[in-house]
Protein backbone atom coordinates (compact mmCIF):
# COMPACT_ATOMS: atom_id res chain seq x y z
CA UNK A 1 0.00 0.00 0.00
CA UNK A 2 1.47 3.29 -1.12
CA UNK A 3 2.45 5.21 1.81
CA UNK A 4 0.75 9.14 2.62
CA UNK A 5 3.59 11.60 3.96
CA UNK A 6 2.31 14.18 6.47
CA UNK A 7 2.42 17.63 4.60
CA UNK A 8 2.69 21.09 6.79
CA UNK A 9 -0.96 22.06 5.06
CA UNK A 10 -2.33 19.03 5.30
CA UNK A 11 -4.15 19.84 8.48
CA UNK A 12 -5.36 23.44 7.47
CA UNK A 13 -6.98 21.16 4.29
CA UNK A 14 -8.70 19.06 6.72
CA UNK A 15 -9.94 21.20 8.74
CA UNK A 16 -11.64 23.13 6.05
CA UNK A 17 -13.31 20.18 4.41
CA UNK A 18 -14.48 19.33 7.97
CA UNK A 19 -15.59 22.95 8.57
CA UNK A 20 -17.59 22.61 5.35
CA UNK A 21 -18.73 19.17 6.59
CA UNK A 22 -20.54 20.88 9.47
CA UNK A 23 -22.08 23.33 6.93
CA UNK A 24 -23.46 20.53 5.09
CA UNK A 25 -25.23 18.45 8.13
CA UNK A 26 -27.00 22.31 8.96
CA UNK A 27 -24.73 23.18 11.82
CA UNK A 28 -23.23 26.27 12.46
CA UNK A 29 -19.58 26.12 12.75
CA UNK A 30 -19.21 28.99 14.57
CA UNK A 31 -20.77 28.12 17.21
CA UNK A 32 -19.17 28.23 20.34
CA UNK A 33 -19.14 24.44 21.31
CA UNK A 34 -17.78 24.02 17.40
CA UNK A 35 -15.20 26.89 17.04
CA UNK A 36 -12.21 24.29 17.15
CA UNK A 37 -14.10 20.89 16.20
CA UNK A 38 -12.52 21.23 13.07
CA UNK A 39 -9.15 21.43 14.21
CA UNK A 40 -10.10 18.55 16.65
CA UNK A 41 -10.97 16.18 14.04
CA UNK A 42 -8.39 17.26 11.44
CA UNK A 43 -5.88 16.17 14.13
CA UNK A 44 -7.70 13.17 15.26
CA UNK A 45 -7.85 11.65 11.87
CA UNK A 46 -4.60 12.28 11.15
CA UNK A 47 -3.40 10.53 14.27
CA UNK A 48 -6.25 7.58 13.61
CA UNK A 49 -4.34 7.18 9.58
CA UNK A 50 -0.88 7.40 11.17
CA UNK A 51 0.08 3.73 9.74
CA UNK A 52 0.04 5.25 6.37
CA UNK A 53 3.61 7.22 6.88
CA UNK A 54 5.08 3.79 8.57
CA UNK A 55 6.49 1.48 7.33
CA UNK A 56 6.16 -1.89 9.31
CA UNK A 57 9.12 -3.67 7.30
CA UNK A 58 11.61 -0.92 8.59
CA UNK A 59 9.91 -2.05 12.19
CA UNK A 60 10.73 -5.59 12.11
CA UNK A 61 13.98 -5.22 10.62
CA UNK A 62 15.13 -2.94 13.32
CA UNK A 63 15.04 -5.61 15.93
CA UNK A 64 15.88 -8.71 13.69
CA UNK A 65 18.29 -10.97 15.85
CA UNK A 66 20.21 -14.20 14.62
CA UNK A 67 18.97 -17.03 17.01
CA UNK A 68 18.51 -20.63 16.62
CA UNK A 69 14.78 -21.51 17.64
CA UNK A 70 12.36 -23.10 16.04
CA UNK A 71 9.62 -23.53 18.48
CA UNK A 72 5.95 -21.20 18.06
CA UNK A 73 6.53 -17.84 19.35
CA UNK A 74 3.65 -16.42 20.17
CA UNK A 75 2.19 -13.22 20.92
CA UNK A 76 -1.52 -13.08 21.59
CA UNK A 77 -4.10 -10.44 23.10
CA UNK A 78 -2.67 -7.17 20.85
CA UNK A 79 -5.47 -4.73 21.42
CA UNK A 80 -6.57 -2.45 17.95
CA UNK A 81 -8.66 0.10 17.48
CA UNK A 82 -8.99 0.85 13.24
CA UNK A 83 -11.63 2.73 11.10
CA UNK A 84 -13.95 1.03 8.74
CA UNK A 85 -12.84 1.72 5.06
CA UNK A 86 -16.57 2.01 4.12
CA UNK A 87 -17.97 3.97 6.95
CA UNK A 88 -14.77 5.48 8.32
CA UNK A 89 -16.47 4.03 11.89
CA UNK A 90 -14.22 2.35 14.20
CA UNK A 91 -13.67 -1.78 14.80
CA UNK A 92 -11.88 -2.56 17.30
CA UNK A 93 -10.66 -5.99 19.12
CA UNK A 94 -7.50 -8.09 19.74
CA UNK A 95 -5.18 -9.61 17.09
CA UNK A 96 -3.16 -12.77 17.95
CA UNK A 97 0.33 -13.32 16.19
CA UNK A 98 2.39 -16.50 15.78
CA UNK A 99 5.56 -17.16 13.81
CA UNK A 100 8.19 -20.15 13.77
CA UNK A 101 11.79 -18.72 13.23
CA UNK A 102 14.03 -20.05 10.74
CA UNK A 103 17.53 -18.63 11.64
CA UNK A 104 15.91 -15.28 13.14
CA UNK A 105 13.75 -13.39 15.69
CA UNK A 106 12.40 -9.85 16.31
CA UNK A 107 11.75 -8.28 19.29
CA UNK A 108 8.28 -8.93 20.33
CA UNK A 109 7.11 -5.42 20.73
CA UNK A 110 7.48 -4.86 16.94
CA UNK A 111 5.11 -7.45 16.37
CA UNK A 112 2.73 -4.95 18.56
CA UNK A 113 3.84 -2.31 16.85
CA UNK A 114 3.33 -3.79 13.10
CA UNK A 115 -0.39 -4.86 14.21
CA UNK A 116 -0.62 -0.99 15.42
CA UNK A 117 0.67 0.17 12.52
CA UNK A 118 -2.01 -1.80 9.63
CA UNK A 119 -4.55 -0.95 12.28
CA UNK A 120 -4.14 2.68 12.10
CA UNK A 121 -5.21 3.07 8.43
CA UNK A 122 -8.46 3.24 6.54
CA UNK A 123 -9.12 -0.66 6.86
CA UNK A 124 -11.00 -4.32 5.83
CA UNK A 125 -10.48 -6.88 9.06
CA UNK A 126 -9.48 -9.28 6.04
CA UNK A 127 -7.34 -7.00 4.59
CA UNK A 128 -5.52 -6.37 7.64
CA UNK A 129 -4.94 -9.86 8.99
CA UNK A 130 -3.06 -10.80 5.54
CA UNK A 131 -1.12 -7.62 5.53
CA UNK A 132 -0.17 -8.79 9.52
CA UNK A 133 1.29 -12.08 8.09
CA UNK A 134 2.76 -11.20 4.72
CA UNK A 135 4.84 -8.34 6.88
CA UNK A 136 6.09 -10.57 9.30
CA UNK A 137 6.33 -13.56 6.74
CA UNK A 138 8.56 -10.67 4.53
CA UNK A 139 10.99 -9.60 6.86
CA UNK A 140 11.44 -12.65 9.07
CA UNK A 141 11.31 -15.11 6.23
CA UNK A 142 10.07 -17.70 9.18
CA UNK A 143 9.11 -21.44 8.85
CA UNK A 144 5.38 -20.16 9.56
CA UNK A 145 2.75 -17.65 10.44
CA UNK A 146 -0.04 -17.22 12.05
CA UNK A 147 -2.38 -14.35 12.80
CA UNK A 148 -6.10 -14.77 13.92
CA UNK A 149 -7.95 -11.22 14.33
CA UNK A 150 -11.29 -10.95 16.90
CA UNK A 151 -13.24 -7.60 16.50
CA UNK A 152 -16.39 -5.62 16.92
CA UNK A 153 -17.52 -3.13 14.50
CA UNK A 154 -19.64 -0.20 15.12
CA UNK A 155 -20.91 -0.45 12.08
CA UNK A 156 -23.02 -3.28 12.86
CA UNK A 157 -23.89 -1.55 16.54
CA UNK A 158 -24.17 1.71 15.83
CA UNK A 159 -26.15 1.93 12.31
CA UNK A 160 -27.07 -0.98 10.09
CA UNK A 161 -28.31 -4.11 11.53
CA UNK A 162 -27.56 -2.80 15.10
CA UNK A 163 -25.92 -5.56 15.86
CA UNK A 164 -23.93 -5.22 19.65
CA UNK A 165 -22.67 -8.01 20.38
CA UNK A 166 -21.51 -10.39 17.14
CA UNK A 167 -17.73 -10.72 16.70
CA UNK A 168 -16.33 -11.10 13.37
CA UNK A 169 -13.01 -13.66 13.54
CA UNK A 170 -10.30 -14.11 10.47
CA UNK A 171 -7.19 -15.87 10.12
CA UNK A 172 -4.40 -16.42 7.90
CA UNK A 173 -1.12 -18.32 7.45
CA UNK A 174 1.52 -19.82 5.85
CA UNK A 175 4.40 -22.78 5.87
CA UNK A 176 4.15 -24.89 9.01
CA UNK A 177 0.78 -23.65 9.92
CA UNK A 178 -0.87 -25.44 6.45
CA UNK A 179 -0.55 -28.63 8.99
CA UNK A 180 -3.39 -28.87 10.64
CA UNK A 181 -1.82 -29.97 14.07
CA UNK A 182 0.01 -26.88 14.06
CA UNK A 183 -3.16 -24.83 13.64
CA UNK A 184 -4.73 -26.16 16.70
CA UNK A 185 -1.81 -26.49 18.69
CA UNK A 186 -1.71 -21.92 18.31
CA UNK A 187 -5.41 -22.12 18.51
CA UNK A 188 -5.17 -23.97 22.03
CA UNK A 189 -2.68 -21.60 23.31
CA UNK A 190 -4.50 -18.58 22.62
CA UNK A 191 -7.89 -19.64 23.90
CA UNK A 192 -9.53 -17.36 26.04
CA UNK A 193 -12.80 -15.59 26.60
CA UNK A 194 -13.73 -13.68 23.55
CA UNK A 195 -14.41 -10.36 23.26
CA UNK A 196 -17.00 -9.41 25.93
CA UNK A 197 -16.59 -12.51 27.93
CA UNK A 198 -15.01 -11.37 30.50
CA UNK A 199 -17.41 -9.11 31.22
CA UNK A 200 -20.24 -11.48 31.06
CA UNK A 201 -17.98 -13.87 33.50
CA UNK A 202 -17.92 -10.87 36.05
CA UNK A 203 -21.64 -10.31 35.80
CA UNK A 204 -22.39 -13.82 36.65
CA UNK A 205 -19.97 -13.74 39.31
CA UNK A 206 -21.87 -10.47 40.68
CA UNK A 207 -25.19 -12.13 40.31
CA UNK A 208 -23.90 -15.06 42.47
CA UNK A 209 -22.62 -12.73 45.18
CA UNK A 210 -26.16 -11.62 45.51
CA UNK A 211 -27.41 -14.81 45.84
CA UNK A 212 -24.76 -15.65 48.75
CA UNK A 213 -25.81 -12.79 50.17
CA UNK A 214 -29.36 -13.79 50.19
CA UNK A 215 -28.47 -17.11 51.69
CA UNK A 216 -25.96 -15.67 54.18
CA UNK A 217 -29.02 -13.24 55.24
CA UNK A 218 -31.39 -16.00 55.46
CA UNK A 219 -28.96 -18.11 57.78
CA UNK A 220 -28.18 -15.70 60.11
CA UNK A 221 -32.18 -14.69 60.91
CA UNK A 222 -32.68 -18.28 61.93
CA UNK A 223 -29.70 -18.40 63.70
CA UNK A 224 -31.45 -15.24 65.81
CA UNK A 225 -33.57 -17.62 66.88
CA UNK A 226 -32.09 -20.36 67.39
CA UNK A 227 -32.92 -20.31 70.76
CA UNK A 228 -36.12 -22.36 70.26
CA UNK A 229 -35.82 -24.71 66.71
CA UNK A 230 -37.05 -23.08 63.84
CA UNK A 231 -40.37 -24.47 62.63
CA UNK A 232 -41.02 -24.97 59.06
CA UNK A 233 -43.19 -22.14 58.93
CA UNK A 234 -40.56 -19.45 60.05
CA UNK A 235 -37.83 -21.11 57.34
CA UNK A 236 -40.55 -20.43 54.52
CA UNK A 237 -41.06 -17.03 56.25
CA UNK A 238 -37.65 -16.39 55.82
CA UNK A 239 -36.96 -17.43 52.75
CA UNK A 240 -39.43 -15.49 51.35
CA UNK A 241 -37.89 -12.13 52.77
CA UNK A 242 -34.79 -12.71 50.11
CA UNK A 243 -35.12 -14.93 47.65
CA UNK A 244 -37.71 -14.42 44.57
CA UNK A 245 -39.13 -17.74 44.70
CA UNK A 246 -41.38 -19.79 46.58
CA UNK A 247 -40.13 -23.04 48.81
CA UNK A 248 -42.44 -25.72 48.39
Amino acid sequence: MKEIKHTDNRQQELESLFRRELELLGEDPNREGLLKTPMRVAKSMMDLTRGYSMNPLEVLQSAKFKEDYRQMVIVKDIDFFSLCEHHIIPFYGKAHVAYIPNGYITGLSKIVRVVDIFAHRLQVQERMTTQIKECIQEALNPLGVMVVVEAKHMCMQMRGVEKQNSITTTSDFTGAFTREETRTEFLQLIRHNPIGGTEKCLARLFLLFIDLLAFAAIAAEILSKICTVPSVASVRHCCARYLPVSLP
